[in-house]
Order: structure tokens, then C-alpha cells, then sequence
């Protein structure tokens, strides 16, 4: 069974990685945490320009985390079908 390099990366990712919330926020800490940060600043300060800037910049995290992962879900299921093709256990 030949996998792509993706394919390769996605897998050992979903073999190593942490399913508990704990484990989705390790992961994603360095990008929430300076959002939440100038969320915070904009709410204390009553700065609309930051509340704004907070909101932008967590509406394009989200974005880019399904952008992700629809990405990584294209190479799981290349990967898993390709397995299944070799093995063929749904069939046993």
C-alpha cells in the first residue's frame, strides 16, 4: 500500500494526537490565547477597534481551523480507503 506524503503526516497525527478537549486546546493555545488577550484589552478598556481587531482575527481562526480541517479529512479518508483496498475488512 503506497500513501502519499499527506496522507502519511495526517495519519501518524490522528495516531499521536491527544482526542480530549485538553488535547484540541494544547494544540491550539498560541493561536487563542493573543485573541482572547485583545479581546480582553478591548473589553476593559471599552476599545472598539481592539473588540473588532479580536473579532476578525477569531472569525479567521475559525476559518482556517475548517479550512483545516476539511484538508486533513481529504488525506484520512484517501488514506483509510486506500487501507481498506488492501485489507478489505468491511467485508469480513
Amino acid at each position: 500500500m503506497k500513501l502519499t506524503h499527506e496522507e502519511k503526516a495526517i495519519v501518524a497525527h490522528y495516531i499521536n494526537s491527544d482526542p480530549s478537549i485538553w488535547g484540541a486546546f494544547k494544540e491550539y493555545w498560541p493561536f487563542l490565547i493573543p485573541i482572547f488577550c485583545i479581546e480582553i484589552y478591548g473589553l476593559f478598556n471599552s476599545d472598539i477597534v481592539a473588540c473588532g481587531m479580536g473579532f476578525v482575527f477569531l472569525s479567521s481562526f475559525i476559518v482556517w481551523f475548517f479550512k483545516q480541517g476539511g484538508k486533513s479529512g481529504q488525506h484520512l479518508k484517501s488514506a483509510l480507503q486506500k487501507y481498506e483496498s488492501e485489507v478489505s475488512a468491511i467485508d469480513q
